[in-house]
């Protein structure tokens, strides 16, 4: 229910401005060219685990940095698909306490390039302000990343908190999976700025993303890499992404949308 409220505020506050198309519904702004834009936005991104012990742990949810380009072809009246090279941020940070005082730190960052298919449906489309939905499935490469573990113990002579280690590990095929496959469900606001020879389309969305993968990778389910941190990194059932991602993105047409039959009537 948290999740869903995040992404419900999200969605209203890039709502707002749909008051200015109340004095801009007279005029109309046909966009039936193909757009090439570039977008970015940041990932409010967390882990789900299988395991019972790791699913009911508390688990710091971070904002990561997400973007790309993308280009949008309009298919029948509102429906366009989008394909989109994006490099996005994943990952999540656990703290736990022990038995003997110890604290324990730990971090994912995952760095990805991902594949992505936008399916989107725009309404009121010729309007300067058009609402739309979408669906996006996605395949992502892992690249790079980096898993951080620190241990702290409290010391009740000196009444200070000590680092008892501190590790960084590089993110490879050893401990994260390198394809992760999930989708994203989502709307937002399209505006659609007529100049004297062309358009600019500005957009603001957000979806709820969740992953249809396990980012454990064979290597560890088979036992051949061993995890560090056992406590925060049980390799056991499935390990999966779920974020709420929010985008900025600007767009131009890919030709000279005066050339188009239904932009010539737009005075």
């Amino acid at each position: 229910m948290k999740k869903l409220n995040i992404l419900l505020i999200l969605i209203v506050f890039c709502s707002f401005p749909l008051m200015a198309q109340q004095h801009l519904m007279g005029k109309k702004v046909y966009t039936d060219v193909p757009f090439i834009g570039l977008k970015v936005g940041t990932n409010y991104t967390w882990m789900n685990y299988s395991t019972s012990d790791l699913a009911d742990a508390t688990f710091n949810k971070k904002f990561r940095l997400i973007g790309g380009i993308f280009v949008e072809i309009p298919v029948y009246e509102g429906f366009s698909i989008s394909p989109e090279i994006i490099y996005a941020e994943r990952g999540s940070s656990q703290s736990y306490g022990t038995w003997d005082t110890t604290t324990v730190n730990y971090e994912i960052v995952a760095r990805y390039i991902d594949l992505r298919v936008q399916l989107a449906y725009t309404f009121f489309r010729e309007s300067v302000v058009s609402p739309y939905i979408f669906a996006t499935p996605c395949l992502g490469y892992n690249f790079n990343g980096k898993l951080t573990w620190q241990e702290s113990k409290y010391n009740t002579q000196t009444y200070t908190t000590d680092i008892v280690s501190d590790e960084t590990l590089p993110m490879g095929r050893a401990n994260m999976a390198a394809l992760n496959f999930s989708a994203a469900v989502g709307g937002g606001l399209r505006f659609n700025i007529r100049t004297d020879k062309s358009m600019l389309v500005i957009k603001f969305d957000a979806a709820y993303s969740f992953g249809l993968s396990d980012t454990f990778s064979q290597m560890e389910h088979n036992g051949s890499a061993e995890s560090q941190n056992s406590q925060a990194y049980l390799i056991d059932g499935y390990r999966k992404y779920s974020g709420i991602e929010a985008f900025v993105s600007i767009a131009l047409p890919l030709i000279n949308s005066s050339s188009s039959p239904l932009c010539r009537g737009w005075r």
